[in-house]
């Protein structure tokens, strides 16, 4: 059955395709005009970007479950980790998703007729914007270590991509991290885009494994 590395590329690709969808997204720290002529301008852009990524979450969840059974079909030293694979993996979908929600919200809200927003609330919203980028950062450096100890123990056939994926999760740890501390203006540090190049190497790692998996024969049915 190839469902399951289809559904990797699938997720990569829509995950890509989501950020330059939803891209140019002001700050909590940006004047509150220009953030609601963003939401204005681009309402269909930002709703398109968050069906995406939420599309590209659900193809993530079915891609886990194979890949756990991979694992398990395999035999690897560190099979007893697939249960944290799964539970990681459902962790990273499931932020992923919500995550969007506030600006699906904030692009709802700005379009209607005669609306009229307080400071507070679009400050608060986008507020959460950029919050929500730490513990989805924190879970997938989570995934990512997960996934490079599978493949550097032998439960992947690319065992290379243990140390992408290693250092994959060291980037996002420290992004996530970072991403807490913004400052006064609710500007976070420019070092925290170090979760978001994390997280691009996260996609190349889960696209390396889904077109392994993809050209070699299935795994037995358990």
């Amino acid at each position: 059955m190839k469902s399951g590395p289809i559904a990797g590329i699938v997720f990569v690709v829509l995950e890509i395709a989501s950020i330059p969808a939803g891209g140019g997204k002001p700050r909590a720290g940006d004047a509150i005009a220009k953030s609601i002529k963003f939401y204005t301008d681009h309402r269909g852009a930002i709703m398109a970007s968050a069906l995406l990524a939420s599309l590209g979450a659900v193809a993530f969840l079915w891609f886990i479950a194979y890949l756990a059974h991979v694992v398990a079909i395999r035999g690897s030293r560190v099979a007893l980790l697939r249960p944290a694979l799964l539970v990681s993996g459902v962790a990273v979908a499931t932020v992923a998703a919500i995550s969007t929600l506030p600006q699906v919200a904030l692009a709802a809200i700005v379009n209607r007729p005669g609306q009229h927003l307080d400071e507070g609330f679009v400050r608060g919203t986008l507020a959460m914007v950029s919050a929500s980028y730490g513990p989805l950062a924190l879970l997938t450096a989570l995934f990512a270590v997960i996934l490079a100890t599978f493949a550097l123990n032998g439960g992947l056939r690319v065992r290379w991509v243990g140390w992408l994926a290693g250092l994959a999760a060291v980037l996002s740890l420290v992004g996530g991290c970072l991403a807490f501390f913004a400052d006064t203006s609710g500007k976070q540090s420019p070092a925290a885009v170090l979760g978001l190049i994390g997280t691009l190497m996260v996609f190349l790692s889960v696209l390396v494994v889904s077109v392994d998996l993809f050209a070699a024969a299935p795994p037995e049915p358990v």
